[in-house]
């Protein structure tokens, strides 16, 4: 018996809660992956194609909103793999350091897992991520669950 949820996910907010002027550039993606295995994508779309630029104690609307399908089927077989909601990101920061650019990463989870039994009406789950330099950004992603059978 398969069971599927459909469902928007988005990054409500972007905001920088360090001390230092911030501009994450590159992406973030909302993903369905298989639940014991999330190199293993179904779908895939990007929230957030940076940079964008915040000042100390400012945030920022993304504002991308994404429709997803997830899907459980209890009993694994061929075709039919269990999946769960990630939001991945691979981000950096680049700054300039005595007239060098200079380039870190982000750093933080990598993947915040959302397993398809945990989602159910409006949610927000916020993640922090940082750089050795102290750049630190706390992302908000969103997710409604549309309908589900």
């Amino acid at each position: 018996m398969s069971t599927k949820k459909v469902i928007d996910v988005s990054i409500a907010t972007i905001r920088n809660y360090g001390t230092k002027h911030v501009s994450p550039d590159g992406f973030i993606w909302g993903r369905i992956v298989r639940a014991v295995d999330d190199d293993q994508i179904f779908q895939s779309e990007v929230l957030y194609d940076g940079p964008v630029n915040i000042p100390p104690g400012e945030s920022r609307t993304i504002g991308v909103n994404k429709r997803l399908t997830v899907h459980y089927y209890g009993q694994e077989s061929e075709g039919h793999l269990n999946q769960m909601l990630v939001f991945q990101k691979d981000l950096k920061q680049r700054y300039v350091v005595s007239g060098n650019a200079e380039e870190l990463w982000y750093f933080g989870p990598y993947s915040e897992k959302v397993p398809f039994d945990e989602i159910a009406g409006f949610q927000t789950f916020t993640t922090l991520y940082n750089t050795t330099e102290g750049h630190k950004i706390e992302v908000v992603y969103t997710v409604n669950l549309v309908s589900s059978n």
